[in-house]
């Protein structure tokens, strides 16, 4: 399976499987953030593909039935966490901050900020990350210049959209700098991490 950023790239596999191979699914582990290596496949060659990390505007941009996951999409995930901790009262006394990157961008804005304000949830200022391969230096700074903006609006939640901004360094910062803020991420890639620091 390719891995983010490494070699070969999501778009030379879909390539070489569908136009080398010639397969008929390709299925499992395929990821790609952007969703181009996946909508290669279903999209620009008709082939079917099973996978896991997909997000549902991928799943409706591809012909019906060529882009299936087993796993619930980002997007109902990130719904149901919203309507549970609201019915359970999780939000009471919170102001929530959203964090995402520009994969996740119409995400935080389509579906998560919609549900806050549906729950009708105090929100603070929304960061939406440029994280770009694996120097995260210009995502980091950005995310120090939210949390002190953050500091000024009493927020004291952060949700973490997607499992970039869910990794250990942006978590490990945002603790540091709002300490008694609770962290709530949309992605069960943290819990590894969330061990690891533990």
């Amino acid at each position: 399976p390719p891995i983010p950023g490494g070699k070969p790239d999501p778009l030379t596999l879909c390539t070489s499987f569908t136009e080398d191979d010639k397969v008929f699914a390709v299925l499992g582990v395929f990821i790609d953030f952007t969703g181009q290596g996946q909508e290669c496949l279903t999209k620009k060659h008709n082939v079917i593909h099973i996978g896991h990390e997909i997000d549902q505007p991928w799943i409706d941009a591809s012909p019906a039935g060529l882009m299936l996951t087993p796993d619930r999409t980002k997007e109902h995930v990130a719904s149901a966490l919203i309507s549970l901790m609201a019915s359970t009262g999780k939000f009471k006394g919170k102001t929530v901050a959203v964090v995402g990157d520009k994969n996740n961008e119409s995400r935080v804005n389509d579906v998560i900020m919609p549900a806050l304000k549906k729950a009708k949830v105090k929100t603070g200022s929304t960061a939406i990350l440029n994280i770009t391969g694996t120097d995260t230096t210009a995502a980091q700074a950005q995310v120090d210049s939210f949390i002190e903006k953050w500091k000024t609006e009493g927020v004291n939640m952060v949700f973490l959209a997607g499992n970039n901004v869910s990794a250990k360094q942006f978590a490990e910062s945002i603790k540091a700098g709002l300490p008694k803020a609770t962290l709530v991420t949309d992605t069960d890639t943290a819990l590894d991490q969330a061990k690891g620091e533990q």
